[in-house]
């Protein structure tokens, strides 16, 4: 696992895109463990997302709901380790 980067502007800058992005999707979803791996073609966004116990949506439609709320100019991957909690 990658570290966690504190303090970085290019961290921080993407945590508030994807921040935007879920609540933007839905309020009850929540995000952590958040960091990046950039590289020269792309930038993978690597987070662990919370969600409802009865969430009905896959992983791949969240990821893709996400995806349509991210607008960057560089090409995102977005990484994404799906957390339920206990009913």
């Amino acid at each position: 696992m990658d570290p966690v980067k504190v303090n970085d502007p290019e961290t921080d800058e993407y945590k508030a895109i994807v921040s935007k992005a879920i609540k933007e999707c839905n309020e009850q979803w929540q995000f952590h463990d958040f960091r990046i791996v950039s590289g020269p073609t792309h930038v993978n966004l690597v987070f662990d997302l919370v969600v409802p116990f009865d969430e009905k949506k896959t992983k791949q439609e969240i990821e893709q709901e996400i995806m349509s709320h991210i607008n960057v100019s560089k090409e995102v991957y977005l990484v994404i380790t799906i957390d339920y909690p206990f009913a």
